[in-house]
């Protein structure tokens, strides 16, 4: 990435929360920036607008769920925002206005950067699914996961609407 506008780098993370310039040309680190005080779980350079070369901002997610949008030297943090959720990984639009965020609890989220909103658009069982059932009294969508979770999903919305565990044994089966 042309991140200084004069050098080509490469930007390692760190488990401690640190970014690495690595001049590709010198195979020198150019500097070190502290961006989280955990580990980095992904940083993501927004693609540049078409009639520019240059990133215009980045984007860091740290392991605790800390979000932080930088600048394109990463001289000045411009937005934080903190999910509560441990983070997997992230990406960003082509368009730059959203940023989709995936927790290690399988739920999928947007970062709407314009509306400074943040929804939680999807979430899942964090293993294979081994049951569904569908009640169309209710409206309701039953889903029963190795990971011992039993969820309960609104159909026309694919809202999660209740959870429940059943950590001691082998989820069932769903009746019918």
């Amino acid at each position: 990435r042309n991140v200084t506008g004069v050098q080509t780098c490469a930007l390692p993370i760190s488990e401690c929360g640190l970014v690495y310039f690595v001049n590709y040309f010198s195979r020198v680190v150019d500097k070190i920036i502290q961006v989280h005080e955990e580990a980095v779980k992904c940083l993501i350079a927004a693609p540049p607008k078409s009639d520019q070369n240059s990133v215009p901002y980045f984007f860091t997610a740290a392991g605790n769920g800390t979000l932080r949008i930088w600048n394109s030297d990463f001289s000045k943090l411009t937005s934080e925002v903190n999910i509560n959720q441990s983070v997997a990984d992230c990406d960003i639009s082509m368009d730059q206005k959203e940023i989709s965020v995936l927790s290690k609890d399988g739920t999928l989220s947007l970062l709407e950067l314009e509306a400074g909103s943040f929804k939680v658009l999807m979430r899942s069982h964090q293993d294979d699914i081994v049951d569904l059932a569908v009640n169309t009294m209710s409206g309701c969508l039953v889903t029963i996961g190795k990971d011992s979770s039993i969820k309960v999903w609104l159909v026309e919305t694919l809202e999660q609407v209740h959870e429940f565990n059943t950590s001691e044994h082998d989820p069932p089966k769903i009746g019918r």
